[in-house]
């Protein structure tokens, strides 16, 4: 077995040794991309794929990716640039989870524009794939409170694909959390017009939003629609309603 890993061993060391044991290279630097990811390790893995455009070894995407997954955590813009920038300087086309992963940084440091511009011109995916990656958009406007800009990204999302029930989810809970729940409750209802089914986490934020504002009446109303639709409710859901009846003396409800 090779011994540990130290802090002075080098990637091209230990491709180097386990070669010379007659252990494949490309084998050897997939198990360190998996041993670095999953501790955690964002500068090894690094130098591991400077170390490996240097080599022979065949050019992967999936380096690349657990590297930007890692530094979703730590909202390192800048690195992440160049790791997107070498992507396609390697020429290789960037999967969705890595345009989402980079997506996230660049909203995460507030760059929403580059990101809505990345999405746009490189997510080609269509129907149920490209949604997520203009739900990402979506959620970050709406937690500035830039409502105009969720709303236009809505609108470019359905030029090229339908929006989910995590999309208008994302804008119930934003107009919940700022108080409107007339907008709400409007966006709950278009969502159901367009046919997409409401989840649990539909109902949840009306019904706790409304039980917040002392509106018991609407969030009964809409807990009675959950069970009908035959919606189990969650914890959360559960906890408003013993508020209510509490409030309204029905707790023996």
């Amino acid at each position: 077995m090779h011994p540990a890993l130290s802090d002075n061993e080098t990637a091209k060391a230990i491709m180097d040794d386990l070669s010379k044991n007659g252990v494949d290279p490309s084998v050897t630097f997939m198990l360190l991309v998996d041993r670095y990811a999953s501790a955690g390790d964002l500068p090894r893995l690094l130098h591991l794929i400077e170390t490996w455009k240097k080599s022979d070894l065949r050019i992967d995407l999936y380096p690349y990716l657990a590297a930007m997954n890692l530094l979703t955590k730590t909202s390192k813009i800048k690195l992440a640039r160049g790791l997107y920038a070498d992507v396609k300087q390697q020429r290789l086309k960037p999967s969705l989870a890595l345009i989402n992963s980079y997506v996230e940084i660049l909203c995460q440091g507030g760059a929403l524009e580059e990101a809505a511009r990345t999405v746009e011109e490189d997510v080609h995916e269509g129907n149920e794939e490209v949604v997520m990656s203009y739900n990402i958009l979506i959620s970050h406007f709406l937690r500035l409170r830039y409502l105009t800009e969720a709303q236009e990204t809505l609108k470019r999302l359905e030029t090229r694909s339908r929006p989910n029930v995590v999309t208008y989810n994302t804008f119930i809970s934003s107009f919940a959390k700022q108080g409107e729940m007339d907008s709400a409750v409007s966006t709950f209802q278009e969502m159901k017009r367009r046919q997409i089914e409401p989840s649990v986490v539909s109902y949840s934020v009306l019904i706790v939003g409304f039980a917040k504002r002392m509106q018991f009446d609407k969030a009964l109303e809409f807990f009675e629609e959950m069970l009908s639709a035959s919606i189990q409710p969650d914890s959360i859901v559960y906890s408003a309603m013993i508020d209510v009846f509490a409030k309204t003396g029905n707790l023996a409800r």
